[in-house]
């Protein structure tokens, strides 16, 4: 390979030979691109040190940001990734991908591999109606996932903040503007007024449920969780920030429960790897808390506008898309 990426990739290497004392140049033996919403990964299969190990090579896509925005995210992703290993880095149960090395200027990042296999992957397997797969493995590592939030969360809680209701507004009107726009779905102004003082009026009522201030992952999904044997490691720190505590536990539990919109997969099944999630990561969580349920509106809208600007995809997989959009409208509307 020549061009940018093998120098963007030489540069990274390099900084991991000094970082671990390697005494010859690292060599790629493979190289196989993963392409993500969010950012370009190469899976990097390296002879150095004297042995064969894979490294995951992790580009942000800039999305209109600056250069000097996207050096910035990329830095304060490293460097949370670094902190967070830290605080795990002698747990038998819980880990997360290892930074190596960064290059601002690329909006890159150099990590190690997180043994093992994506959860939402090993659900998907397990929990269909035709499946075989080990339920009670499921739960054991959804449980794991609760822990895990659970430890994260103390570890990284700020006391002097509180619940940012503007911010959650702000995310809910850009969503609500893009259903606004196209006259299928039936949503309209006033619906987005009145979902509003909702929201505004829940979190007058529930204050105290959402002044609990830690680091938030905001994307904490089955689909960025690692589970090998009794241990799971989570990746993709992109959206870290300090925010209510409930963001990443409804990030996950809602991503459980779209999969209930699928016929491929029992509903019981699922519902019980949220229950091991929720009863694992304690504090009497429940789904039908009006807290619970506000921080749950930036899911469901989110879900709702993104299925509606790219639009149904076709045959079977069109109609799990239905099932999962009236879902989602129905829920919106018995919010008010």
């Amino acid at each position: 390979m020549s061009g940018p990426d093998a120098r963007l990739t030489e540069e990274l290497l390099d900084q991991a030979r000094t970082r671990y004392g390697w005494k010859e140049d690292p060599v790629v033996l493979a190289r196989k691109e993963i392409d993500g919403p969010y950012s370009q990964v190469s899976r990097l299969r390296v002879m150095a040190g004297g042995k064969a190990r894979t490294l995951y090579l992790k580009r942000l896509k800039h999305f209109g940001a600056t250069a000097e925005q996207a050096a910035n995210r990329t830095l304060a992703e490293y460097r949370t990734l670094g902190e967070v290993a830290v605080l795990f880095d002698s747990h038998e149960r819980y880990g997360v991908a290892r930074p190596v090395a960064v290059s601002p200027a690329h909006a890159a990042i150099l990590l190690e591999e997180a043994e093992g296999t994506s959860l939402m992957r090993l659900i998907g397997t397990s929990s269909k109606w035709y499946a075989r797969g080990d339920q009670e493995a499921m739960e054991r590592y959804c449980r794991l996932a609760g822990e895990w939030l659970r430890e994260f969360q103390s570890l990284t809680r700020q006391s002097s903040r509180e619940f940012d209701l503007e911010r959650l507004v702000g995310y809910c009107d850009a969503r609500f503007y893009v259903l606004i726009s196209d006259a299928r779905t039936g949503i309209d102004e006033p619906f987005r007024a009145r979902f509003e003082a909702a929201l505004r009026r829940r979190h007058q009522e529930n204050k105290a449920k959402l002044d609990l201030i830690t680091g938030c992952h905001h994307d904490f999904s089955p689909h960025n969780i690692i589970a090998a044997r009794d241990r799971i490691s989570v990746i993709d720190f992109g959206e870290f920030d300090y925010d209510c505590h409930l963001y990443d536990v409804c990030r996950f539990w809602f991503q459980l429960e779209c999969m209930k919109s699928s016929p491929l997969f029992r509903p019981g099944r699922i519902t019980q790897l949220q229950a091991a999630f929720l009863s694992s990561y304690g504090g009497s969580i429940d789904p039908r808390d009006p807290a619970f349920q506000l921080i749950l509106s930036a899911y469901y809208l989110s879900r709702l506008a993104t299925m509606t600007r790219n639009g149904m995809r076709g045959g079977v997989r069109g109609r799990v898309d239905q099932r999962l959009y009236k879902r989602c409208l129905d829920w919106l509307a018995a919010q008010l």
